[in-house]
């Protein structure tokens, strides 16, 4: 993956726009319920639409995922070890345990045009595809499709959300081989959400507050299983330049 993203970060510098490059970053230590930190830079270039854009994130362990692409007339490109475009669930760290996450690829291509979407993961060999995956927005409705090639599964996540007197609200469903559910709702930084699926469908409760503190975004959060009786805290900062 490194030699992949040398020759990434080659490319774009050959774009012949570094100098005019804007770049931007966030760094955000979190903590997680085993009181585990974890440490993590991204920084993200952009030469401006129809030359190059490029991110890179980095933790304790090297580089954690990187994309190259370019924008132009409205269609987005990308290549990298990136997030793919399925919908998932949950605040900053807990929650949307019961969302079905189908498997990331190794490293995937992004066409974006308008509202819609198109992924094509690749394995260990780019020559390979492994999943495909299409998404669409349309207002506050979203619909996110994967389809496994090797195993022939696929996942399908939707989500929708509102506001209403400064009230937001969201539902998030997926469909594998069960449904499973997720609901939230927020208010002045603070959300409160459960979860669950067909055989239990409540397993999961949970709630987080987020807010800004000289410049800094600070966020505390808990999960509790109803089935376990555990709770899983997790809190963190992070500020952007």
């Amino acid at each position: 993956m490194k030699n992949t993203f040398v020759a990434a970060i080659a490319a774009f510098f050959m774009a012949g726009a570094v100098s005019a490059a804007e770049v931007t970053g966030e760094v955000e230590v979190t903590v997680d319920g085993d009181a585990v930190a974890t440490t993590e830079l991204t920084l993200g270039f952009d030469a401006g639409e129809g030359v190059a854009t490029g991110s890179i994130t980095l933790d304790e362990n090297g580089i954690d995922g990187y994309a190259i692409g370019t924008t132009l007339s409205g269609v987005s490109l990308s290549y990298g070890d990136q997030d793919d475009i399925m919908i998932g669930g949950g605040l900053n760290v807990v929650g949307g345990t019961t969302i079905a996450d189908p498997a990331s690829a190794d490293t995937s291509l992004i066409l974006g045009v308008g509202d819609a979407d198109v992924l094509i993961g690749f394995g260990a060999d780019i020559t390979a595809v492994d999943n495909v995956q299409v998404g669409y927005t349309l207002g506050v409705v979203s619909a996110t499709v994967d389809y496994n090639l090797n195993t022939e599964d696929f996942t399908i996540v939707g989500a929708g959300s509102y506001s209403l007197a400064g009230i937001d609200g969201g539902l998030t469903v997926s469909y594998t081989d069960t449904v499973a559910y997720e609901v939230s709702t927020g208010l002045m930084g603070a959300t409160v959400y459960v979860n669950g699926d067909q055989d239990d469908m409540l397993q999961n409760l949970g709630a987080g507050y987020e807010t800004e503190v000289g410049g800094l975004n600070v966020f505390a959060e808990a999960e509790y299983n109803l089935d376990t009786k555990e709770v899983t805290p997790a809190f963190g900062v992070s500020f952007a330049f």
